[in-house]
């Protein structure tokens, strides 16, 4: 009996999946979910081994793109959604994040390029890192929206076959993400993850 069921509930997902109003919201969820892996795996490899940031100072960084984002999902999301609705700020989302992850990448060459004090190259990387935090934000714009658009567009007691079929595909993008994103750094450098998700997102 609870093999049946849970065959039923993988049936159930992939019936969810397979509907036209809701198969395109979920490709884009699972390839921005790739480029934002893709993204998230490199930025810290950039930033210590480009930059020659210490590990806390690194983690300080990254604990302030989230205590953004809890300030953004907590105080700002609802009146974004409100004002320009799901569809429009998901593509918004979008479009910041092309726009500051290639924006990202000028600004680490610009530090990487730094001449004379320390003081000089540790201004400059603070720059590098607002622009990290301000795409941590368009981000979760990003999700949030999308999110708001899928759960939207079934019933309520399909609402939990459908996140838990989103979880497992973030899971996937996230195994294939970090592979992507670390071949291309090795191969092209930080501009040309820059270029290949901004493409990502331009596409979607």
């Amino acid at each position: 009996k609870d093999s049946d069921k849970t065959g039923s509930g993988v049936w159930r997902s992939f019936e969810i999946a397979r509907r036209p109003n809701v198969r395109g919201l979920l490709l884009v969820k699972v390839l921005g979910s790739v480029a934002s892996s893709m993204y998230g795996t490199t930025y810290p490899l950039v930033l210590t081994q480009e930059l020659g940031l210490t590990a806390q100072t690194l983690g300080f960084f990254m604990s302030a793109s989230s205590i953004a984002v809890a300030i953004l999902g907590a105080f700002g999301m609802a009146p974004l959604v409100g004002f320009y609705g799901p569809k429009r700020l998901a593509r918004m989302g979008l479009a910041a994040r092309a726009g500051l992850v290639l924006l990202f990448s000028v600004l680490v060459g610009y530090a990487a390029d730094a001449f004379g004090t320390e003081q000089a190259l540790a201004h400059r990387t603070t720059y590098v890192c607002h622009a990290s935090v301000l795409h941590a934000l368009a981000a979760h714009v990003l999700a949030t929206s999308l999110t708001t658009q899928t759960t939207g567009l079934v019933a309520a007691d399909e609402q939990g076959a459908l996140l838990g079929l989103e979880h497992a595909l973030f899971a996937g993008a996230r195994v294939v993400g970090p592979i992507l994103g670390t071949t291309v750094l090795a191969a092209g450098g930080v501009k040309a993850v820059a270029a290949a998700c901004a493409v990502v997102d331009v596409a979607l």
